[in-house]
């Protein structure tokens, strides 16, 4: 598979198997694979850097509603140690994929880093299926020298009519604000690269467009509201979807 360096002294092999909760790397033995659970797999780990592979409906952080959670069962795991690794940044809880986790200070902070530099130095590539056909939308105009559709967006978050919370978009053709929406939260910079994959009719949904999403600058639910606020909402997003 291809390589791509996350740090300047650690490489990291991305293959096409990253859905397997096999370890790679280093050895994981069987209490640590038993205090992060089956459904935790680690990808890689060395004395600086763990990266884990997270299942759908696991939430990164806990909260109020969540009994469980990435970072609780890397409290459990690391009790007792002089630094506890946590997620160096977010996946949504219906979501699966890669989290990277420092295990010293100075990895996490390094990774902080990485994760705010708009130069992107690490790419963070997503896929999700989408209501609608997409194809004409993220279309690459064949004259320019470009793989991705950008999208600019202000996000905010905002208290709907209905007393929840949630994030709107201040741009795109359809915006996913409204006149009844009350502002809480400060307009954030959202920068996020999207391409058409291919579309196909889904029995009960119609025709949908697996879109490939890389992002440039991350905020809590870029993808689902950048997509939603141009009328093709993730399959699934009851928040901000259909």
């Amino acid at each position: 598979g291809r390589e791509e360096t996350v740090h300047p002294q650690v490489t990291l092999p991305l293959n096409d198997t990253a859905g397997t909760t096999t370890p790679r790397g280093a050895a994981v033995d069987a209490h640590a694979q038993k205090t992060l659970g089956p459904d935790l797999g680690v990808i890689y780990q060395d004395d600086a850097l763990l990266v884990l592979d997270k299942p759908a409906g696991l939430a990164v952080q806990g909260g109020s509603k969540q009994t469980d959670s990435v970072t609780d069962r890397l409290r459990k795991f690391y009790a007792g140690s002089s630094y506890i690794p946590a997620p160096a940044h977010r996946l949504d809880k219906a979501a699966s994929g890669i989290l990277l986790a420092g295990k010293t200070y100075a990895m996490q902070s390094y990774l902080h880093e990485l994760f705010k530099d708009e130069k992107e130095t690490l790419h963070r590539d997503y896929l999700c299926w989408v209501s609608g056909d997409a194809t004409d939308f993220f279309a690459i105009p064949q004259a320019e020298n470009v793989q991705m559709i950008l999208l600019e967006d202000q996000l905010q978050l905002c208290r709907m009519p209905d007393g929840k919370e949630k994030v709107c978009s201040m741009g795109g053709t359809k915006n996913a604000s409204s006149a009844s929406s009350v502002s809480v939260g400060p307009l954030r910079k959202a920068l996020g690269r999207y391409r058409a994959v291919r579309c196909v009719n889904l029995n009960g949904f119609g025709p949908c467009t697996l879109v490939s999403a890389r992002l440039a600058i991350g905020r809590k639910h870029q993808i689902r509201v950048q997509l939603a606020s141009r009328g093709f909402p993730v399959i699934g997003d009851t928040r901000h979807g259909r």
